[in-house]
């Protein structure tokens, strides 16, 4: 994966892509140049494979991850860089297209066994837990690495929680990106199934918590309600703060109005009768009254 040009040390991309779009790698690859005009790399080489393109060219190191993140923003398939998740298909086409040269097929094999670590190192860092996950339930990462992927999946977890929460309370603009990511943990099936649910109940309050510092965002507590994915004690303390929320003498009647309009009442109730042992009485009393009042809102509207 790496070679040098005098001095300076590269690492290889290889791309495959459509013939068409090869005047636009090459577009990007000139446009790139002219950018950064302290840039190394060779001339791009290419060749038919299939109805596709191969496409592969040498770059700075310093210059690999920039490069890398602009070609895969503009979609085009990476054959280098690798991720494990691509390695059976690499494989495939190795396998299917023997025009492939054998310095291509070593570069690739080669850097797929290498990526593993890295990649797992990565994911770690950056709180990717469901790649941590994959990696920690694939055979072929071998037995170091799926050790290390499962040690390190609790923390992971955490980091994404806390890094979603952290998005979200520095800027409103955040809010749906953040709320979205902690819903998502919150009930996440392999997270359940690997017993993670303190985590899980964490990213549900800590969703709870970003509604309640920006109050315009009553439909995200709403959907918190009626959420039956999630631990069933979260839907709960959703709706007690949804109580002090539509009973707030300012806003009450519009607030309301929103919450007879699209809250799950029946569901409401049904995770109530699950989790009403995990909040006190006072929270309690907030969901009954909540509930109470919507359900005689919308009969009176039914007669």
């Amino acid at each position: 994966m790496f070679s040098k040009l005098g001095e300076v040390l590269l690492k290889k991309i290889v791309l495959k892509v459509k013939e068409r779009e090869l005047s636009q790698v090459k577009n990007i690859l000139r446009l790139y140049k002219e950018s950064k005009p302290d840039v190394s790399f060779s001339a791009p080489r290419h060749g038919s494979l299939g109805d596709d393109e191969l496409i592969s060219f040498n770059v700075e190191e310093k210059h690999y991850n920039p490069l890398v993140e602009k070609l895969t923003l503009y979609g085009f398939k990476l054959l280098l860089p690798i991720n494990i998740s691509e390695k059976e298909k690499v494989q495939a086409v190795i396998k299917q297209s023997p025009g492939i040269s054998n310095t291509v097929q070593k570069e690739i094999k080669k850097n797929t066994i290498g990526s593993v670590d890295s990649i797992l190192d990565g994911s770690i860092e950056r709180g990717d837990y469901e790649k941590v996950i994959q990696i920690s339930k694939d055979f072929r990462s071998g037995h170091e690495l799926i050790k290390k992927a499962k040690d390190n999946i609790e923390s992971t977890v955490n980091l994404a929680i806390n890094l979603a929460f952290e998005k979200g309370m520095k800027s409103k603009y955040e809010i749906n990106t953040s709320f979205n990511m902690l819903i998502k943990i919150a009930s996440d099936k392999n997270l359940k199934a690997m017993h993670f649910i303190n985590q899980q109940k964490t990213a549900g309050l800590y969703a709870i918590e970003l509604c309640i510092a920006h109050r315009e965002f009553l439909n995200l507590l709403i959907q918190i309600c009626n959420n039956n994915s999630i631990p069933h004690v979260i839907c709960i303390k959703a709706a007690v703060e949804l109580t002090d929320i539509v009973f707030d003498e300012q806003n009450g009647n519009e607030d309301m109005e929103y919450a007879v309009r699209y809250l799950n009442i029946k569901w409401l109730q049904i995770a109530f009768d699950i989790a009403g042992v995990e909040i006190n009485e006072a929270e309690k009393d907030s969901v009954k009254h909540l509930i109470s009042e919507v359900r005689k809102i919308r009969n009176d509207r039914n007669q």
